[in-house]
C-alpha cells in the first residue's frame, strides 16, 4: 500500500515494551506526559531527607510534643523502639541503628484518614536522625492503627537512651507531631 507506514520492531525499554510509533495528538500528548514525569522523577523534587543526622532541637521544643494527640475526636499515642543488630551475620561493629514506632489508639476501631508522609527523628542529646519511614496500616490487633520503621540510621550506641517523634500529616497543611520518650537502643545478639 501506498502511503501505508511499516511497522517498527518492538524497542524493549527494561520495563516498557513500545511497539508502534504513533502520530496522531493524543498518543504526542501521553508521551509528553510520561516525558515530564519521568524528567520529574529523575530531578528528585521531593527532598530526601533519610539518613541526616544534624543537630536536634532545643531542649523546650522537645519536652514541648505532646505524648499524646485526639485527631477526629480519636486519642492516639506511640510505643518506640529501637535497635542495633549484633548477631553473627552483623558486621563486627553491628548494622546501623533500627527504629520502630506503633501508633496506638486509646479506643478501638479503625481511623478514616492515612498518616502522610511519615518521619521519624531519633534524639540522642543534642543529635538528632531524621529518617523517612515505612508505614504499614496494622490489622492484627484492635488498638494498634499503623505501624512505622525506618532503618540505617547511625551507629548509636546500644545502651543509649533517646527520644522517637513521630511526624505525618493527617490533611494538607495539617502535620502532627507525638513523643515517645526514653527509648533504650536495644542491643541483638
Amino acid at each position: 500500500m501506498a502511503g501505508a507506514r511499516r511497522a517498527r520492531a518492538p524497542l524493549k525499554t527494561g520495563y516498557v515494551e513500545l511497539t508502534k510509533m504513533c502520530t496522531d495528538s493524543r498518543c504526542f500528548r501521553v508521551r509528553s506526559a510520561m516525558l515530564v514525569a519521568v524528567i520529574v522523577a529523575l530531578c528528585g523534587c521531593s527532598e530526601d531527607i533519610s539518613g541526616q543526622v544534624t543537630k536536634a532541637w532545643s531542649v523546650d521544643q522537645i519536652a514541648a510534643f505532646p505524648d499524646s494527640i485526639a485527631v477526629d475526636g480519636r486519642v492516639m499515642y506511640i510505643s518506640a523502639s529501637a535497635n542495633r543488630d549484633f548477631m553473627p551475620i552483623a558486621p563486627s561493629d553491628g548494622r546501623p541503628l533500627s527504629a520502630g514506632v506503633q501508633l496506638l489508639g486509646l479506643t478501638n476501631g479503625p481511623i478514616e484518614w492515612t498518616p502522610k508522609d511519615p518521619v521519624l527523628y531519633v534524639i540522642l542529646g543534642d543529635r538528632m536522625w531524621i529518617s523517612s519511614a515505612r508505614s504499614q496500616q496494622a490489622s492484627y490487633a484492635a488498638s494498634l492503627l499503623w505501624e512505622f520503621s525506618a532503618s540505617d540510621g547511625p551507629k548509636w550506641g546500644p545502651g543509649a537512651v533517646v527520644d522517637i517523634v513521630l511526624e505525618f500529616g493527617v490533611a494538607p497543611g495539617n502535620r502532627c507531631r507525638i513523643i515517645d520518650r526514653q527509648v533504650e537502643i536495644s542491643r541483638s545478639e
